[in-house]
């Protein structure tokens, strides 16, 4: 109606395939999706059932057919879904197939809503229905993009991946007959074991399915030794980086910009609550790493805003551990020590940590120990193992531990926040007693996935998602209030994107700080309604910016 008429709706939409995945998330029946060594409900976006008993699965979970046999015990004639709808006259049959398409729709979200009021998500219909029409907008809005940047940083990267192809065949052994082929799996994994790697020791990762040796860029890393092997993973996996910056990045935002000069992209609600975005994937656009220093192109360039405006770009800082620490403190009844550290506002949360690992005054501490406090952070407030804690930090931090390293680290994290530990021995309780739904503040569930070999709820899903979802739960209240107030900012403030934590709007350049201000109050609004503390001590990052670099 937007698209076609210039029509923009002020108020709430009841999306009746939202309400369904809602529903399904928080009290669906089967689960039959294995993956990571437990069973969990099968996304509905992917998910194909078998309608009416004929022995295939050939209608989408989400389709309004299914929806309406699972919810309203009808079946629904779509004998006329595929025919002509560009015809002058519809038929009879056509006309009666349109008007029971439409009016299903009026005793199917009834009956919803009703069943999510039953689990007590009356409070999270009512956001979601906020959310949807500043979920429209934003999507329609599309994101900004520069096509003369994505072309020449598509160039520049593909120039360098070929010299770095050229580096990784200089390190191969020889071949008997013809040439590696760097993307097979088996030949990586022979590759390797010709230059003296141990793929076949205990601790290096398998893969799920196969049970063969990982060539996965977290397993591969593991490889420390001998230097031939890692020098190997070393270069191939920076080729590959920068294959995929070229190819999966630049080129394909190149090709996707629109004539009006944005990017749009396809939002959708996950199991947590919070948001996906598919074709593109506007979520994962690389931020940082070695490969987008300072000096060099970063792919959030090709972000920019239209002529005579700029971008607010605004992320709730920390949040997860805020809300961990809040949660934490609230289950167990505990003194919250992490939340204190947000509250007192003394030093940032990372700071605090590394001055406790490291036993030195925060005033003291380096840039590279507050790098591992937040590995350290991160990697432990769902309670992970030292050996994960050390793989995690490696990975996302590129801060190497011992497994020795690890363990001091983690005993010295419960020993600094023991209110974590108590709210992880309380969630690990509850699972093992078979509590399987977790639930946010604003009381969004989710039905827990449960291990495969025990059928116990896993422990750190119970764990993750109130945290992730009270997250989501922030982020919704916020575009909901920026859509509904937009007009109360001058510059006419537009979304583009919501990523996690962060959104990013386009205003006119010469009100851009009174816009930053105006996002930074409806941020911490939202956060303090998600989390039920309106004395909640969140703090907003907001910057006025010409990319999203």
């Amino acid at each position: 109606m937007r698209s076609r008429y210039g029509y923009r709706h002020e108020g709430k939409v009841l999306d009746t395939q939202l309400l369904y995945t809602l529903h399904h998330y928080a009290a669906g029946k089967k689960r039959s999706k294995a993956s990571n060594g437990v069973w969990r409900l099968p996304d509905p976006r992917d998910t194909k059932v078998d309608l009416y008993g004929t022995g295939k699965k050939d209608v989408g979970m989400t389709a309004l057919a299914h929806v309406a046999h699972k919810h309203l015990g009808i079946s629904m004639d779509k004998g006329s879904q595929k025919s002509d709808w560009s015809r002058p006259r519809l038929s009879e049959d056509q006309i009666r197939y349109a008007l029971a398409d439409t009016f299903i729709l009026l005793e199917l979200v009834d009956a919803l809503v009703e069943k999510l009021g039953e689990v007590g998500m009356g409070d999270i219909v009512d956001l979601e229905a906020r959310t949807f029409t500043a979920l429209v907008d934003m999507s329609l809005n599309g994101f900004p993009a520069d096509k003369a940047v994505a072309l020449a940083m598509a160039k520049k990267y593909k120039t360098e991946a070929d010299a770095a192809f050229g580096v990784v065949k200089g390190l191969l052994p020889a071949k008997p007959e013809g040439a590696w082929n760097l993307n097979a799996d088996a030949q990586v994994r022979e590759i390797l074991t010709i230059l003296g790697a141990n793929l076949n020791r205990q601790a290096y990762p398998k893969t799920e399915n196969t049970k063969k040796p990982s060539t996965a860029a977290s397993a591969l890393r593991t490889i420390k030794k001998p230097a031939a092997a890692r020098r190997f993973v070393e270069t191939l996996l920076g080729y590959q980086a920068l294959a995929k910056l070229s190819r999966d990045f630049a080129g394909q935002y190149a090709d996707l910009i629109r004539e009006d000069g944005t990017i749009k992209g396809s939002f959708d609600t996950v199991s947590t609550g919070r948001l996906s975005c598919r074709k593109p994937n506007l979520q994962q656009v690389p931020k940082r790493g070695e490969l987008q220093n300072e000096e060099g192109m970063r792919i959030r360039s090709v972000f920019r805003p239209q002529a005579d405006e700029k971008f607010v770009v605004a992320d709730f800082s920390q949040v997860e551990l805020l809300i961990a620490g809040t949660v934490a403190a609230r289950e167990t009844g505990k003194r919250g020590h992490m939340l204190e550290v947000f509250q007192k506002g003394e030093v940032d949360i990372h700071t605090a940590t590394a001055a406790s690992l490291i036993g030195k005054a925060p005033g003291e501490v380096t840039k590279p120990e507050r790098t591992l406090a937040k590995a350290v952070n991160f990697g432990l407030i769902y309670g992970a193992k030292a050996a994960t804690l050390m793989e995690y930090a490696q990975n996302s931090y590129g801060v190497e531990m011992s497994l020795k390293e690890a363990e001091a680290h983690r005993k010295a994290f419960f020993e600094r926040y023991p209110e974590l530990a108590a709210w992880h021995r309380l969630v690990e309780a509850e699972c093992n007693r078979g509590v399987e739904i977790s639930t946010t503040p604003m009381g969004r569930r989710r039905k827990l996935p449960v291990w495969i070999n025990s059928g116990d709820p896993a422990h750190t899903a119970a764990k993750n998602s109130p945290v992730q979802g009270a997250g989501a739960d922030a982020i919704k209240l916020t575009m909901a209030r920026l859509f509904e107030d937009r007009k109360g900012c001058p510059g006419g403030p537009r979304l583009n994107a919501s990523v996690h934590d962060e959104v990013v709007l386009s205003v006119g350049a010469e009100n851009a700080e009174e816009a930053a201000e105006w996002v930074r109050s409806h941020m911490a609004a939202a956060e303090r309604e998600a989390v039920g503390d309106p004395e909640s001590p969140i703090v907003i990052d907001v910057e006025v910016k010409d990319s999203w670099a």
